[in-house]
């Protein structure tokens, strides 16, 4: 629906001043716990924060759901009926002010999701969740959002649920391969119950092995070589060689991928992913802002393979295989002391 929107300062400013005046709007219906929020009843602050593809308003969603400790994030359907069941922090209606107006990373994640499916038209959305007996349903319809609850039958499963219905918006590309392509690193997301499979550099590749104990590690099924092993860091992650032309990088925020050419000096034919704390998205949830953060994490990764992964490489040389030699040759070729 947008795939030529431009996301301008002016966009921003109006999103997150948008989200801010949620804080301090909206009134409680009494005891049933029915609430409105005044700001949602305008289509126009609800459709200020819009994704390049109508698709990836999930993105945000699997974020939330990733902050909040989830370990299962399981989506089914499409546009028409989309459907996405994770655990983690529960919902209840006790919470859902807070889904709709903190300022928490976590929060603003499903408040960004929440607002761009409204661009998509649906007949409704729905957040319902369960706790014990304890049934919560948040549902947006009109931009105007409502809450119920009621007791059931006690369970020993809790979930959260997140539900798009009747959309008429088409995506441009179809979900499972959306999810596949932006959440392969992310292990909590499964499609219809399965986990999706993980991207893994090829067995004859040379791999740097980044970690932080205080970093989340992106899940990559590797069986590599060499690798070397840096701690503080300042980043998380995985770098391999290929026979590309280019840098290839896959920076994951949040569990949501995000690919990006990048220069390391005479370097090529390097892919890898990684993640750091500082890395921040641009408005359109397409790019990695390459600010201060971002550039010091590149200059950082070039040291580590200028005086981890080379030298390494070199003293390993004479027990490698016909196409790993082959490999090392050309990153040894690159290497400059």
């Amino acid at each position: 629906m947008f795939p030529n929107a431009k996301f301008k300062g002016e966009n921003l400013t109006n999103l997150n001043s948008y989200l801010d005046s949620l804080r301090h709007a909206g009134e409680s219906d009494g005891e049933a716990g029915q609430f409105t929020i005044d700001p949602f009843k305008s289509q126009k602050k609800l459709q200020a924060f819009r994704m390049t593809r109508p698709e990836y308003c999930i993105l945000p969603i699997v974020s939330g759901a990733k902050l909040g400790g989830a370990t299962v994030i399981d989506v089914t359907g499409d546009l028409g009926d989309l459907n996405v069941r994770f655990d983690g922090r529960i919902w209840t209606y006790h919470d859902f002010p807070e889904l709709l107006s903190d300022g928490t990373p976590m929060a603003r994640e499903f408040q960004a999701g929440l607002s761009a499916a409204q661009a998509l038209e649906p007949n409704q959305i729905v957040f319902l969740s369960r706790a014990g007996s304890l049934l919560s349903m948040l549902t947006i319809k009109d931009g105007t959002p409502s809450s119920s609850h009621r007791e059931v039958e006690p369970s020993d499963e809790e979930f959260n649920w997140f539900e798009l219905q009747g959309s008429s918006v088409k995506a441009h590309t179809p979900i499972y391969q959306m999810l596949l392509d932006r959440c392969c690193f992310c292990p909590q997301v499964a499609w219809r119950g399965r986990r999706l499979l993980r991207k893994s550099p090829p067995s004859s590749a040379a791999r740097l092995e980044l970690k932080d104990p205080a970093l989340e590690q992106p899940s990559v099924v590797a069986s590599a070589w060499t690798s070397v092993c840096v701690h503080n860091a300042g980043c998380s992650g995985h770098v391999w060689a290929t026979d590309e032309p280019g840098n290839q990088f896959s920076f994951v925020i949040n569990g949501i991928t995000y690919s990006k050419e990048i220069k390391l000096g005479k370097y090529t034919g390097l892919h890898g992913v990684l993640t750091a704390p500082d890395l921040q998205l641009d408005i359109s949830r397409e790019n990695v802002v390459e600010n201060q953060a971002f550039q010091s994490l590149i200059r950082s990764l070039k040291g580590y393979l200028d005086e981890k992964l080379m030298p390494r490489v070199k003293r390993e040389y004479r027990l490698m295989m016909p196409l790993q030699r082959k490999t090392a040759d050309r990153l040894l070729k690159q290497w400059v002391k």
